[in-house]
């Protein structure tokens, strides 16, 4: 028995020594592809899916009538790249292959879409970090844009959706500078950060921290929390009606209120004529309104 475990671990040795001569730069035998570029005419696409494991997703509008793809790692010999399309849809796959057991290919995808072309945008990904629209362009116009990211951040940038859905498992996710007719996110064991919005929101978090601030209310927010704080900004003269809910936690406000109901877990207040409904419902954490 020992000779058999001797020789199973000389085995064992000589293909994680060959695995990782294989994956470094003194791999000789195989050219390194660190770069591959696809370009697709969508004239008659109009929804893009995104199925990607990686470092680092990026998602930027483009001038171009084109939509363009552009992959990059250590060496994606090692890696499955798949742009496909439809008449109506284009799926883009970025994973390594069944074989790679390494981490260590750095992988990024890029994919530029032509901003006067209005998309539905669905994007399953696990990485580190997935950046949709920046600081530098107009703000971009998406369809129905559908995230589900394990691990990582998600940032949204500057962007106009009409229909935003969310589902993150320990991924934070930051929004700044972005309207959306409804926007549904779920959390779990990650925060959410939300600056300069403008639209209706119904939010979800377990073991996280929910800050949002919003320019404009024209439109309801619901929130719940499991285990987490939020803290709410409102623009001045805001008309609503707030009513939360916290099991434990404290209610703060500066925010100029008509305190209707007040008691120890529930509260019942008004601002203006009352026109939107923002709702709150916290079992552990505070929530403070500004």
């Amino acid at each position: 028995m020992k000779k058999i475990a001797g020789v199973l671990l000389v085995i064992l040795g000589m293909i994680m020594f060959a695995h990782a001569i294989w994956w470094s730069p003194f791999n000789f035998f195989v050219a390194h592809t660190k770069k591959e570029e696809e370009k697709l005419s969508v004239s008659s696409v109009d929804s893009i899916e995104l199925d990607v494991t990686s470092e680092d997703l990026t998602i930027l509008p483009t001038d171009e009538d084109k939509l363009k793809v552009i992959a990059k790692g250590r060496d994606l010999n090692h890696v499955s790249f798949i742009v496909d399309r439809d008449d109506h849809t284009v799926q883009i796959s970025l994973k390594p292959k069944w074989y790679s057991f390494s981490d260590t290919n750095e992988l990024k995808l890029l994919v530029y879409v032509p901003k006067n072309q209005l998309f539905h945008i669905s994007a399953k990904a696990a990485s580190r970090v997935i950046q949709i629209g920046d600081h530098k362009t107009p703000k971009w116009n998406i369809g129905n844009l559908n995230i589900d990211i394990s691990s990582g951040i998600a940032n949204l940038q500057n962007l106009k959706i009409e229909n935003l859905t969310y589902n993150g498992t320990s991924a934070d996710i930051s929004l700044n500078r972005v309207n959306a007719g409804k926007a549904t996110m779920d959390t779990f064991s990650g925060n959410m950060n939300i600056s300069h919005y403008t639209g209706m929101l119904n939010l979800a978090s377990t073991s996280g921290d929910i800050r949002i601030q919003v320019d404009k209310l024209i439109g309801d927010i619901h929130t719940e929390l499991v285990s987490g704080n939020e803290t709410l900004y409102l623009p001045k003269n805001a008309s609503f009606i707030l009513h939360s809910k916290l099991q434990s936690g404290q209610l703060t406000a500066t925010y100029p209120l008509q305190l209707q109901k007040p008691s120890a877990s529930e509260t019942t207040a008004k601002s203006g004529s009352g026109r939107y409904k923002i709702g709150t419902k916290i079992d552990s954490g505070d929530f403070i309104i500004h």
